[in-house]
């Protein structure tokens, strides 16, 4: 009876077995494998082919040993170099994106952006690449002009060239204002020591050393008043009236004609600071008046681009409630600056000024004809685009210069030619 309720005992113990899960999700064993899962583990218990991390090298063995790792192992023996290459462009193209992101154009360490990118759990490691170590990759940069290396006792330094066009463009403007503001503050300095020279020149004249001469006789008299050195005080400082130097600069013809009648008005000479004052107010009248008078010139000079048969696109948003805005047409006739377009697919005849309309670009091989430059009104075949820099290649098909290849064009300076004006 003992045995059979033992035999009885170690059924229901195997049943209650069969029948409970292994490892649930909220089971102590499901937890801790969860929270061993977080986080980086160590690098050579990480399969780059299978993308896979083994947390010791019991599971790493075990997953070297495995069919699908197998597999994996044959598709990299067709072509071991490709897979290299193709792991080694996916690193370099993730750790520049977030050196480049990081850091920009700053000087850092090499190390602390490899520390940063290895960080992420998902990285590709170094080691499936076709460098050994941090080094190799660092000098590599280096010769592919990608960032300026340079070693140093504390280690390798690494710092990003970015050589993308639109940044390139900002640094030139940003040059040229600085260099015209710098420009500026040197002329105004050279200006200000000019000023301070003459009047030095100028006070060394007027005061003259003379010698004292004392008559034994004359009684010597101490005055203690107040009011006389409250008098020899106001000479000495007399208030400074602005009237007269804005009078002089409200227009730099007026200034310089009545010059000499608003200083001979005045009671006293300007000082070294009112007279800068002056000549700069007066220099910026002068400058208005020319910038003035060079856009005048400039407009009166502007020539209208609309000639009859070229096919050009309506941009203006308001007429006819937009109905015809991004449409097409030809030039029918010119009048001055305005034209008269035939809008395709529609029989309306428009009127619009030049400002409304922009040119067309063809398609490489088409017919466009010159509209400014030496070479206007002359017919072209464009040959290619460059997009980046807004211009075009072509490649002139009349005239005397006929075989001539013309590059960098603004899209502005051709347009397309309709083909019943050919």
């Amino acid at each position: 009876c003992f045995f059979r309720l033992l035999l009885s005992l170690s059924a229901v113990l195997s049943a209650l077995t069969l029948t409970m899960p292994k490892h649930g999700f909220l089971t102590p064993k499901a937890i801790d494998n969860r929270m061993k899962a977080k986080g980086l583990q160590k690098l050579r218990w990480y399969c780059q082919v299978c993308e896979k991390q083994c947390r010791d090298e019991n599971g790493f063995k075990c997953h070297t040993m495995s069919e699908p790792h197998q597999r994996q192992l044959l598709i990299v023996a067709e072509n071991p170099y490709k897979v290299v290459d193709d792991y080694s462009r996916e690193f370099q193209e993730a750790f520049v994106n977030m050196w480049k992101r990081r850091y920009s154009t700053k000087r850092v360490q090499a190390n602390n952006v490899y520390q940063e990118y290895i960080a992420h759990k998902e990285h590709l490691h170094m080691n499936a690449t076709r460098w050994t170590t941090l080094t190799d990759f660092v000098k590599h940069l280096g010769r592919e002009g990608i960032a300026i290396v340079d070693e140093t006792p504390k280690g390798w330094f690494i710092q990003y060239i970015d050589r993308d066009p639109e940044t390139l463009a900002r640094q030139r403007k940003l040059e040229k204002i600085d260099a015209a503001v710098r420009d500026e503050e040197e002329r105004q300095m050279e200006a200000i020591q000019a000023q301070i020279e003459r009047d030095k020149l100028k006070v060394k004249e007027q005061v003259e050393a003379t010698e004292l001469v004392r008559n034994p006789d004359e009684k010597v008299k101490i005055s203690l008043g107040t009011e006389a050195k409250a008098k020899e005080t106001v000479k000495e400082a007399p208030v400074v009236d602005f009237s007269q130097i804005v009078k002089q600069s409200v227009v730099s013809q007026v200034a310089s004609k009545g010059e000499d009648d608003l200083n001979s008005g005045s009671k006293r000479k300007l000082t070294v600071v009112e007279q800068l004052r002056l000549d700069d107010m007066q220099r910026k009248a002068r400058e208005q008046q020319i910038r003035k008078a060079k856009e005048l010139k400039e407009k009166a000079e502007e020539k209208t681009w609309l000639q009859e048969g070229l096919v050009v696109k309506i941009i203006h948003k308001d007429l006819a409630e937009g109905k015809y805005y991004k449409k097409k047409g030809v030039v029918k006739d010119v009048e001055g600056f305005v034209g008269k377009v035939a809008v395709y697919d529609s029989k309306a005849v428009l009127k619009l000024d030049q400002e409304f309309l922009e040119t067309v670009i063809p398609s490489v091989g088409g017919t466009v004809r010159i509209l400014k430059g030496k070479y206007s009104g002359c017919l072209a075949e464009l040959r290619a685009l460059d997009i980046a820099l807004f211009s075009a290649a072509v490649r002139i098909s009349e005239g005397k210069y006929t075989g001539r290849d013309v590059s960098e064009l603004p899209y502005e300076h051709i347009c397309k030619v309709d083909k019943d004006y050919l």
